[in-house]
């Protein structure tokens, strides 16, 4: 059981990593901290934004779940599934009003990409 749960544990890691990267890379220069709207800042759609609108957050919720799973830290993933999740949907729905604010195609956006995790995964289009 230990080998399964390092494994599988290993692997949600290292395609969070890869998600989160995939994400930096097709944000640029839109990516903070903090929330906040940018001058001269993109609505980005493509790469892994196509599946969810929020990767960035996606990915460090399955690379936690994964080192959790890969040290079989059950009280850790129970946290996470608690408190790291609702947090990272109420972040999320902060920066979502900016951007409803900001981009009047964003609600379109919304209705057709998940928020954390796809609703599909086919390709969303303008």
């Amino acid at each position: 059981m230990w080998v399964i749960c390092l494994l599988v544990g290993t692997f949600l890691v290292v395609f969070g990593a890869v998600i989160n990267i995939f994400g930096r890379l097709y944000l640029k220069g839109n990516w903070a901290n903090h929330v906040k709207i940018y001058e001269g800042h993109k609505l980005i759609t493509g790469g892994p934004y196509r599946f969810v609108r929020h990767p960035l957050y996606s990915s460090i919720i399955i690379m936690l779940l994964g080192g959790s799973i890969a040290y079989a830290n059950w009280l850790c993933v129970v946290l996470i599934l608690v408190v790291f999740i609702p947090s990272m949907v109420y972040r999320g729905k902060q920066e979502e009003e900016m951007l409803s604010k900001e981009f009047a195609e964003y609600s379109t956006y919304k209705q057709n990409v998940g928020m954390l995790f796809p609703k599909s995964f086919r390709r969303y289009n303008k």
